[in-house]
């Protein structure tokens, strides 16, 4: 795209208001922000990321069981009608998360073009060359800004640093660079 590209980064739980009725309300706003964005600049992809999508587009056939109050099935409702109005944009693409596939409404996943699942990363998974797929871009940004004298230790150095994380969720692994730096600012003292 010509004019660039915007990266929203949406946490669904976060439009949910403790106001009764006005979580569908933001659910719109923010969807019509979007909606203006793809009319204002046609030649500017706009990218929309939501995490946890559950939370927002969780199952309207449950909520009634579980007492869930009528704020969340009208949030859904916002959700999948502001879909509706963005499919005709070509400029607009809307990616969303979930570790909680079942607990996401079946009209949402309908309107869903692709679905991938990616399960976590394990070590066992290594091709030829003895590195794991899933770090390799961090390998070239290491690489790139030369962090070590020796790039031959970097491949071993990534494949420990793989091996220590096997198993670990993305949410662990995105918090791991606070918990280091707090450990060495508490002087190695326990997190």
């Amino acid at each position: 795209f010509p004019a660039g590209t915007t990266l929203l980064d949406v946490r669904a739980h976060s439009l949910f208001s403790k106001w009764f009725s006005t979580s569908g309300k933001l659910v719109s706003t923010l969807f019509q922000m979007v909606q203006d964005m793809v009319q204002d600049e046609p030649n500017a992809l706009v990218c929309v990321l939501v995490d946890e999508v559950e939370s927002l587009a969780s199952a309207r056939n449950t909520s009634g069981n579980s007492g869930d109050p009528s704020d969340a099935m009208r949030a859904v409702n916002s959700l999948l009608t502001s879909l509706d109005r963005l499919r005709s944009f070509p400029n607009v693409l809307i990616l969303a998360t979930t570790n909680l596939t079942g607990s996401v409404d079946m009209a949402f996943v309908d309107r869903v073009d692709l679905k991938i699942h990616i399960g976590m990363q394990r070590v066992g998974i290594v091709d030829t060359s003895g590195t794991i797929p899933s770090f390799y871009l961090l390998q070239q940004q290491l690489q790139q800004q030369q962090v070590d004298e020796n790039p031959n230790t970097i491949g071993p150095l990534l494949l420990e640093c793989a091996r220590q994380a096997d198993g670990l969720s993305g949410r662990s692994l995105r918090r791991l660079p606070l918990q280091a730096h707090s450990h060495n600012f508490l002087g190695g003292s326990e997190v």
